[in-house]
């Protein structure tokens, strides 16, 4: 009877444990796809403000009257609003892609968002001045304030994306892995029926596949360290040559990930 109660609650236990899984990766992209369409907002209000003080400016360089300076200027603050909320947004994507690719270290996710949490929060001050801006000179000191901000947040993202990317190569070469150790089960339980020479080549693509796993593995781990190397207010060549060491590492480990699903593909070739 007991055993028959225990057998019971582990069967509740695993069945929660499904739910409760289920239930988080439903989360994780209902919380991904919020965030896209959050950008996508964005992006439509900054484009059709930004339209408005193309055409405001227009008139003003045309007219310099005192009427077409103040639309100019009002028309530019609220562009600079909507832009800071357009970066917001897509840091926020940013953040929400991170979670949905799995594989990244906590501690590397936390550092991640610690400065992109640094950077919204200068985005919400910076807004509330460019709302705040006193004259169109005040707006436009504000507005190569951004653009000088622009490149540090560009390395960020090169951050981010690299960092997504390595840990999709690394989340598939681990569940690659598993498929290799599957393979490699299988081709000892059919030893007695299979073609002793076949059994030996297909044995050496198993090898070969977890030799390539492990150096994809590797690869992709020190792609990841490269990207984040990446500071915010490096120089654009330092930044870049960072980017372009990352980027080399990131390619030698997706080639050989490919070479290891190769081999595991041969090896269960008719199984």
């Amino acid at each position: 009877m007991y055993a028959g109660i225990v057998k019971r609650f582990l069967t509740i236990i695993v069945a929660l444990a499904l739910v409760i899984s289920t239930s988080v990766i439903v989360r994780v992209k209902a919380d991904f796809a919020k965030a896209k369409e959050e950008l996508r907002l964005q992006l439509e209000n900054y484009n059709q403000v930004h339209q408005e003080y193309t055409a405001a400016k227009a008139k003003y360089q045309q007219f310099k009257t005192l009427p077409t300076e103040t639309e100019a200027f009002l028309t530019m603050r609220r562009a600079m609003a909507a832009r800071t909320q357009v970066m917001q947004a897509y840091f926020a994507l940013l953040a929400e892609k991170l979670v949905e690719t799995g594989s990244t270290p906590d501690d590397v996710r936390k550092s991640l968002n610690s400065e992109i949490e640094a950077e919204k929060s200068y985005l919400t001050d910076f807004r509330r001045k460019a709302l705040g801006a006193a004259n169109l000179q005040e707006a436009e000191n504000l507005s190569s304030e951004f653009g000088e901000k622009q490149e540090g947040w560009q390395n960020i993202t090169t951050k981010y994306k690299g960092v997504i990317f390595t840990s999709a190569l690394v989340n598939i070469a681990e569940r690659s892995s598993t498929l290799v150790e599957k393979t490699s089960q299988t081709l000892a339980a059919t030893h007695a029926i299979t073609n002793i020479t076949d059994l030996n080549l297909r044995e050496e693509k198993i090898e070969l596949g977890k030799n390539k796993i492990s150096e994809s593995l590797e690869l992709s781990k020190g792609s990841q360290d490269s990207f984040l190397t990446i500071k915010f207010d490096s120089k654009s060549f330092e930044a870049k040559r960072a980017e372009n060491d990352a980027k080399e590492k990131a390619n030698d480990a997706k080639e050989t990930l490919v070479e290891a699903i190769k081999a595991i593909a041969e090896a269960a070739r008719d199984f």
